[in-house]
């Protein structure tokens, strides 16, 4: 995508485990567990800058059809779920597990999410 600048984003998203901190804005001023998280490196990965902004905290889900807002990147987002492109969702899943097991009681890794993590 011509113009886009490249940056690190989260795999897990902020959001999926600020709710164990009530909230993660308070959360990065006094919960050191929290700031390990949020800068955890297995967790930061390259991405473009404009998709990552759209990501936000959308959950992961398969979406029928390949409609595509993004050119020639293979991921579609409807109805505030997200669908990367095939060859990376075993990446994913295995963050999201590194996270849920580094970081327990934060309920990052949901039912609905275990289920298609490990498929």
């Amino acid at each position: 995508m011509a113009g886009t600048t490249a940056r690190m984003g989260a795999v897990v998203p902020v959001e999926a485990f600020g709710q164990a901190f009530k909230g993660h804005n308070g959360a990065r001023k006094v919960a050191a567990p929290f700031r390990y998280m949020e800068a955890d490196l297995y967790n930061l990965q390259p991405a473009i800058g404009e998709v990552n902004r759209l990501w936000l905290n959308y959950s992961m889900a398969l979406i029928p059809g390949e409609a595509r807002a993004f050119g020639r990147c293979d991921l579609e987002i409807e109805d505030r779920k997200i669908e990367p492109r095939p060859d990376i969702r075993g990446d994913i899943a295995r963050t999201s597990f590194y996270m849920d097991a580094a970081y327990p009681g934060c309920g990052i890794v949901s039912e609905n999410n275990q289920k298609l993590c490990e498929a």
